[in-house]
This record gives structure tokens, C-alpha cells and sequence, in this order.
């Protein structure tokens, strides 16, 4: 299990286990999993021991696991051609 900010998450939760991290990097020093992840563009943040701390769904998007989450709504492509041509409404 991981302890993130006073909740639990146990396998499957937001985090990637250690264990995760070390079968994903191929390392189990913090200093070459970092390494690893930089040089993979996978973005992580680090603990108070220096441990790499990866979020699920960002690996899970990045190898095409999960889609990316839908818009909900769409622009104003109005609005945006009005302010292409200098005509600016005041609201």
C-alpha cells in the first residue's frame, strides 16, 4: 500500500507502487528511476526519501491504456472570429 497525504490507496490506486516504479524503470535506486523517468518524459514528483512518485493515469494515457478524458464543452469559434477581426464585445 501507499500513503499519499493521510489516505491509503492500495494497489490500483492513484499511485504506482514502488514496486511499479522499479519494474517500469528497470531500477531500484530513486536517483536512476528519476533518471529514467526524465529521460522517458514521464512526469513524476519526488517524496522527502527521494523516491519517484508517478500518478496511474498519466502512464495508463501515456501508453494508450486509457483515452483522454472529453472536453465537456466546446469553444466559441464566434467569439474567437470576432476578436480575429477587432470586434470585441463588452459583457
Amino acid at each position: 500500500m501507499v500513503k499519499f497525504y493521510s489516505q491509503t490507496f492500495d494497489q490500483g490506486g492513484i499511485l504506482l507502487t514502488p514496486s511499479d516504479v522499479a519494474d517500469l524503470t528497470g531500477y531500484k535506486r530513486g536517483a536512476e528511476q528519476r533518471r529514467f523517468l526524465q529521460d522517458n518524459r514521464i512526469p513524476f514528483i519526488v517524496d522527502r526519501r527521494g523516491l519517484p512518485k508517478v500518478l496511474r493515469s498519466v502512464l495508463e494515457h501515456d501508453i494508450g491504456l486509457r483515452e483522454q478524458t472529453p472536453r465537456t464543452h466546446e469553444p466559441d469559434l464566434d467569439a474567437l472570429k470576432e476578436l480575429q477581426h477587432g470586434k470585441k464585445e463588452k459583457i
